[in-house]
């Protein structure tokens, strides 16, 4: 392993020379020291490229100094040092508020790293003023500013409010994905609960809306940092928020908040496959919900299946029965027969494999009680089933870390391990 004085030297190089860290030579070694200021206390929350290639930049130039000098073991620790403090610095308190199109509710919501606006207009923009210690005409001209510019229906969703201290570019860069993130969150916690043939199960409810919401408000105290982005993602938040206020639910949701929006814990190979998985669940139940008279499950079939590949397959040799053998064998899959859910799996990648190669739909069916027939009931056995797995998700993280760390292993080598033993003692080779 190279010294800290040649990482930095190294690190300097790159930055000067080709305005990024990650350029050739000692690629791997320099990314070591990257790991090193993201472990520092407080780093990755206010992490921004642009701003530490600056300030490395702008240190060397005040010291007089360029890639040819020899950076001593004391130089690099002032460099790296120095640079957190210089970014926590210039961070600001952010709001991520996004409305939530075609959602309703009653009463306000708080939980611990986000909340749930609802009611009036007026209370909501009060409330929005308090938040940043902004004067109420002050918010009340910003709230005019984004009806009549931006989204005229705004004030009219319930507002899901993502608190954050950043970097105004890394917000702005960043809002969507936030917002993603947080939506598909809420819609497996929703899914998860929603357990098919319950009593009690989750309401769904039809709420109307007049105008558009088509941006995100980045809200801040400072006019200067206050601003807008448009939305770019379709996926919606169900349609009833109610059950969110109830403590098992609203606890669930805060802490798949904290692991995949607000990467309390930071990312791994596992953790992204995680995070596809619950953007691809959100997808499938948005096209279950926007059905056309002439549309079957086809497309919710699909984006299902792709959220269940993700988590449980890395390879593509038989996907089929693996994906069935696995997913019915998981803990969370417990609510069902092992059979059952085994049996839906495998009815629902053949459907899927129908609509992706040959593009034949499957509609569902009815009895005159216009009970399920076994296709919406094997689709809403796996969509439920995917959801309480990836709201485990946390908890599984947390376990694979840890035996990671012990093993000297990766996540992704620890999951996967695991899945395999499931397979195997399926197919009789233990």
């Amino acid at each position: 392993m190279a010294s800290r004085a040649s990482l930095v030297r190294t690190l300097v190089y790159n930055s000067r020379t080709f305005n990024r860290w990650d350029a050739e030579p000692e690629r791997r070694e320099v990314a070591s020291v990257i790991d090193e200021m993201f472990s520092l206390a407080g780093a990755r929350d206010v992490w921004d490229w642009e701003l530490a290639l600056h300030y490395v930049d702008q240190t060397l130039k005040a010291e007089q100094k360029n890639t040819a000098v020899d950076f001593t073991d004391a130089d690099g620790q002032r460099v790296i040092d120095g640079l957190i403090p210089f970014l926590a610095a210039r961070a600001l308190d952010y709001w991520v508020v996004v409305p939530l199109r075609d959602s309703y509710n009653r009463s306000s919501i708080r939980g611990n790293g986000f909340s749930i606006m609802s009611g009036e207009r007026e209370k909501k923009v009060k409330k929005l003023a308090t938040l940043a210690g902004v004067p109420l005409r002050e918010m009340m001209d910003r709230a005019r500013h984004t009806e009549r510019s931006r989204s005229d229906g705004f004030f009219e969703r319930p507002l899901l409010v993502l608190p954050l201290r950043h970097h105004q570019d890394w917000v702005k860069m960043n809002a969507n994905r936030l917002a993603l993130w947080a939506i598909s969150c809420l819609r497996a916690v929703h899914s998860a609960g929603n357990e098919p043939k319950r009593k009690g199960s989750l309401p769904l409810g039809e709420p109307f809306c007049p105008g558009s919401a088509e941006h995100i408000l980045l809200h801040a105290k400072d006019q200067s940092a206050w601003g807008h982005s448009p939305l770019r993602f379709d996926i919606t938040a169900p349609r009833n928020l109610e059950w969110l206020a109830l403590k098992r639910y609203r606890t669930s949701y805060e802490s798949l908040l904290e692991e995949f929006v607000y990467l309390k814990r930071g990312s791994s190979p596992l953790h992204n496959r995680f995070l596809r998985s619950l953007r691809f669940l959100a997808k499938a139940e948005d096209a279950y919900r926007r059905r056309e008279q002439y549309e079957g499950l086809g497309q919710a079939l699909m984006y299902l299946m792709i959220a269940l590949e993700s988590l449980l397959l890395r390879d593509q040799r038989e996907i089929r029965i693996k994906l069935s053998t696995c997913l019915s064998a998981l803990p969370t899959s417990r609510c069902y027969q092992r059979k059952v859910v085994a049996k839906a799996t495998d009815l629902a990648y053949r459907w899927r494999s129908d609509f992706v190669h040959d593009g034949n739909e499957v509609f569902p069916t009815y009895d005159e009680d216009w009970n399920d027939g076994p296709e919406l009931s094997a689709f809403k056995t796996l969509k439920h089933v995917t959801a309480r797995l990836l709201v485990d998700g946390p908890k599984t993280l947390a376990r694979v870390r840890a035996e990671a760390s012990t093993a000297r292993k990766s996540e992704e080598d620890i999951w996967f391990a695991e899945l395999k033993e499931i397979w195997e003692k399926r197919i009789g080779l233990q």
